[in-house]
């Protein structure tokens, strides 16, 4: 039998190697990413199940339902100073709710609460690579702790939200699918936000692209997982009677293109401050998950070709031309012959490498 090259070794091993690299990473999208079901069921979900329509609030305010959502209003900045567009921002929210609790979470003040309240989660918060993530997180551990509503700095307030008192919790719809985590309302301990603050840890992974890695991690998409999730799992909304309901607003006045959304209004100039040299992918969430998928099957089935052509092809063809000048491994089977060839190949290979250190002594 004639021996395999070593360079034709090494291109098996690598081989082997590379497929045991993408089983592992689709393993680990499996396992972190809740399933690439729930990723693409996204696709298809508009949210209306559980929509706010426009006469369910003015038929609560009749009815006197009793406020669940605490009359808190949280917001996140870097310091204790709000100026510029987002001072503007800030002041109409200020102004329509003269009367309610208002918290500004500083960055100090931010890990400070980790801290003292979730001190089980402190590394995780630390270890973030974008302070953008710390500041999606502070907003979920805050609805879950006190409840209220938060309400990023670029988002005015175009009318009161007492409306939305009754409501045990609400996230906001966005294009082209899922929800945004700019605007959310919850009573405190509220079932959907125990679960989102629960799953961050299993998130917390670097994907190399900044905006992805945030959208993925804390941002938006990982919010409309845990939104996908809340709806498909029955042992999360089983409270639903007791206060567990999730709404979601849609948009309720004008258009996106207007920025206008009933009860909010945004800021002119305002938002996207964090964003890097590849923010404008988070626009298109969608397409860039879509491309990735993509990439992975090309790549399998690249190697798929590749694995054929070297283990049952060649081998296929070997093993006639073994049998003919050796009549006495006729006995040999096809497949036991290829399982022979690799097994002898990788031997050889290792043997190489003993050599080849032996020298080096």
């Amino acid at each position: 039998m004639r021996k395999r090259k070593p360079r034709t070794t090494l291109l098996l091993l690598l081989l082997l190697l590379a497929a045991a690299a993408a089983i592992l990473l689709l393993l680990l999208l499996a396992l972190r990413f809740s399933g690439i079901a729930t990723l693409a069921s996204l696709l298809f979900e508009d949210g209306s199940r559980d929509l706010v329509r426009r006469g369910e609030l003015e038929r609560l305010r009749r009815d006197g339902a009793e406020a669940r959502i605490p009359r808190v209003i949280h917001q996140t900045f870097a310091s204790e100073e709000v100026g510029g567009r987002w001072g503007s921002a800030q002041a109409t929210c200020l102004e329509l709710h003269r009367g309610w609790e208002y918290m500004l979470w500083t960055d100090a003040k931010a890990r400070y609460f980790i801290e003292k309240e979730y001190n089980w989660f402190l590394e995780t918060y630390d270890s973030y690579p974008y302070m953008i993530q710390r500041a999606d997180v502070i907003r979920y551990f805050v609805l879950a702790h006190y409840g209220g509503f938060y309400i990023d700095l670029d988002e005015g307030c175009m009318l009161p939200l007492d409306p939305l008192l009754p409501l045990p919790a609400f996230l906001r719809l966005t294009t082209p699918t899922g929800i945004s985590n700019d605007i959310m309302g919850s009573a405190p301990s509220h079932p959907f936000f125990l679960h989102v603050i629960r799953s961050l840890q299993a998130y917390a992974r670097n994907w190399y692209v900044p905006y992805i890695t945030v959208m993925y991690t804390t941002g938006p998409l990982f919010l409309s997982v845990m939104w996908k999730e809340y709806m498909m799992r029955g042992d999360l909304r089983e409270d639903l009677r007791g206060g567990g309901e999730l709404r979601v607003l849609g948009v309720v006045e004008g258009t996106l293109g207007e920025g206008k959304w009933g009860f909010w209004m945004h800021a002119q100039g305002g938002g996207s401050s964090w964003h890097l040299g590849d923010a404008r992918m988070g626009d298109h969430w969608i397409l860039v998950t879509i491309l990735g998928i993509l990439l992975t099957a090309i790549f399998l089935h690249s190697f798929y070709r590749i694995y054929i052509r070297l283990f049952f092809y060649m081998p296929a063809r070997n093993y006639r031309k073994t049998v003919a000048r050796s009549p006495d491994l006729g006995w040999l089977s096809p497949q036991q012959f290829k399982l022979m060839n690799i097994f002898s190949s990788l031997w050889s290979s290792s043997k190489s490498y003993e050599r080849l250190e032996e020298r080096v002594e």
